[in-house]
């Protein structure tokens, strides 16, 4: 009997364009880090690395989805916001959607609008896209 086993391939050249997106193209939205480039912490890094450089022998993403469970204040919104507009704007999947999940639309809404004003601070990211009160629609991806 043979069985077959998934094994995990590190693409880092996609891991570093994942990271590289936080700090070439967003900015903390709020706090004392307002208006400056998002440079991830070392455990978000570590995060966002996990999550885009790991891929199966087929060339796709090793995880779909990603719970994340970390204390109060500690930027969880954003990062989610972040990772939301990594895969909308720099991942290549013509036609992604992305959706943000939360306990409730006031939760939901803080992660959503993390990533607005993110694009909208960013003039490159803002000419391509267009932002709505609860949609950031981005054509060209499809």
């Amino acid at each position: 009997m043979t069985t077959s086993k998934t094994v995990a391939l590190s693409d880092e050249s996609a891991a570093q364009r994942a990271v590289d997106f936080f700090h070439e193209c967003l900015m903390f939205t709020a706090g004392e880090w307002r208006g400056r480039a998002f440079l991830l912490q070392p455990w978000q890094e570590a995060i966002v690395r996990h999550l885009f450089g790991w891929k199966r022998p087929d060339g796709r993403r090793r995880y779909r989805e990603a719970f994340i469970y970390v204390p109060r204040r500690n930027g969880k919104s954003e990062l989610c916001g972040g990772l939301g507009n990594l895969l909308v704007f720099a991942d290549a999947e013509p036609g992604a959607q992305v959706y943000g999940a939360a306990a409730d639309r006031e939760q939901a809404r803080l992660v959503f609008n993390a990533a607005k004003t993110m694009v909208l601070a960013e003039p490159e990211l803002a000419a391509r896209a267009k932002v709505y009160t609860h949609a950031i629609v981005y054509e060209a991806g499809g």
